[in-house]
């Protein structure tokens, strides 16, 4: 009997706060033992988790800050210097997006959530 490993992975998967991708390779099988009348199971299971820069919805970074500064408008996606993705709030706010990093860098700036929003 081989135990097939995807709704572990599935529940792995939703259970992270960003959608990455999850790869599982390997079999678990019954062993029989041959002193105890009793069966163990033996896994050679593998994962591999790598980050696709989505949030659980969908969301994607459509620039990592500062790339793209002076391209930001309403609704822009960026990933910050903390990793986390913040969207560019709408007008009139939007204009600062594009403004002064010290002041205005998503998560770090000063007075950043005057520009930005943290994404959950």
């Amino acid at each position: 009997m081989t135990m097939n490993w995807r709704r572990t992975i599935s529940t792995l998967a939703a259970a992270l706060p960003l959608a990455a991708s999850v790869h599982a390779y390997g079999t678990t099988a019954p062993v029989g033992s041959t002193t105890d009348n009793a069966v163990d199971v033996h896994s050679t299971a593998r994962y591999s988790l790598a980050d696709t820069g989505k949030v659980a919805g969908g969301a994607v970074a459509q620039y990592e800050y500062p790339s793209g500064l002076g391209r930001y408008s309403a609704g822009t996606i960026v990933k910050g210097t903390d990793q986390s993705l913040y969207q560019c709030r709408p007008d009139p706010n939007a204009v600062w997006c594009n403004q002064a990093p010290l002041s205005y860098a998503p998560g770090s700036g000063r007075a950043w959530s005057e520009a930005w929003s943290r994404m959950p």
